[in-house]
């Protein structure tokens, strides 16, 4: 029933690019529409405006996993196809519109990722985006697979995540000095405590995953003067660059669930050359009494990570992890070692990554130890 829905909104959205496609060709009928075929298949005005883009993403992989249980240690290997999707994108008409639209058959499941429109208000720009997009919530989670350098991410991005929700978003210029985003969602909501759980592998089932919750987000950093560092690698190798952001979320459920939940991050990025460096801290908070204010503890983490481009196509990176929640003997560490090896100037990449995870138990800890090999195609 979910794939058939999915599909159902999918084709509805696709026909709806169709006519703004078509109208697009009428508005720049008196200029040259330009074919490019160097990063998927692209249409582009004559200004350079990619009018109309389509882009696939394929990632097999290979992993081999040892996970200590209470008695013995369970070792095996898995063969996936951990992202399969099709995206489309663009800015037709003028500049005042632009779209996009995803879909996945991650895992052989289909499921719709992006599908939004954005329109473009007052000078300078503000951008007022509606439909189902990523939470602007933190930069880990805001970096697309496509522009990272291990081939998943963080423990952090599990507790705290920026997933997509159903909503509409206020956001500033693409291109100032400072971003901004302030925006309304309906989607659901994970209590850190319960994914920590899943995480310590105290509860292996996600089906008491998830309540409905209405949320607000705002997002507000600072960006580089030059460059972007919505990126995890430092590929152009530029001259020292920094930014840093802040970010919240109010979550609101209803009377019979989940009465309110506080989520908070800062992230901060260096690069340099070649090297990159980045850190992001989460703390999250539940409502336990009548008042909003109310607040108690329910979880917090970190993420430290550092990775250096050597020469064009080889970048190796590490990265530390650590999350704490509410009880007692709760933490939880991964230490991963990766390196990334470009092909086709970066079209085809090589990620892999090999890390260890600890989780404290009463009176010691047990460890787990993965070894991911992927191959992602971005075109």
């Amino acid at each position: 029933m979910k794939a058939f829905l999915s599909t159902h909104v999918v084709l509805r959205f696709l026909a709806l690019l169709v006519l703004i496609f078509l109208g697009s060709s009428q508005v720049h009928a008196a200029d040259s529409l330009g074919w490019s075929t160097d990063r998927g298949l692209v249409v582009e005005a004559a200004d350079g405006t990619t009018v109309f883009g389509a882009h696939v993403e394929l990632a097999p992989s290979f992993s081999l996993s040892s996970i200590k249980e209470p008695t013995e240690r369970v070792t095996g290997y898995n063969l996936s196809l951990d992202r399969a999707r099709l995206r489309f994108e663009g800015r037709p008409g003028s500049s005042s519109l632009s779209y996009a639209l995803s879909i996945s058959a991650d895992s052989g499941l289909l499921e719709l990722q992006d599908a939004w429109l954005e329109v473009s208000l007052g000078h300078p720009s503000i951008g007022l985006r509606a439909g189902r997009m990523k939470r602007p919530f933190s930069q880990q989670g805001l970096i697309p697979y496509r522009r990272m350098v291990m081939p998943d991410r963080a423990l952090t991005e599990s507790v705290f995540r920026s997933g997509r929700d159903v909503g509409a978003m206020f956001h500033g210029p693409d291109r100032a000095v400072f971003e901004w985003a302030l925006g309304a969602f309906l989607g659901a909501y994970d209590s850190p405590s319960t994914v920590g759980k899943r995480v310590r592998r105290e509860v292996l089932s996600e089906q008491d995953a998830g309540e409905r919750a209405g949320s607000l987000v705002f997002r507000l950093a600072r960006r580089p003067k030059m460059g972007s560092l919505a990126d995890e690698s430092d590929g152009f190798k530029l001259p020292f660059r920094w930014s840093i952001g802040l970010s919240g979320q109010a979550f609101l459920g209803s009377e019979d669930g989940l009465k309110s939940a506080l989520q908070g991050a800062v992230d901060l990025r260096i690069a340099a050359r070649g090297f990159m460096l980045s850190g992001s801290f989460f703390v999250a908070t539940e409502q336990d009494g009548d008042a909003f204010v109310d607040q108690t503890f329910e979880g917090a983490g970190y993420t430290l990570q550092t990775s250096y481009r050597i020469g064009t196509t080889i970048e190796p990176s590490l990265r530390f992890t650590h999350l704490v929640f509410g009880q007692p003997s709760s933490d939880v560490k991964d230490v991963s070692v990766g390196c990334a090896v470009l092909f086709q100037r970066g079209l085809l990449r090589w990620l892999n990554r090999v890390g260890m995870t600890t989780r404290d138990i009463d009176g010691g800890y047990r460890s787990d130890v993965l070894l991911i090999s992927q191959l992602s195609l971005n075109y």
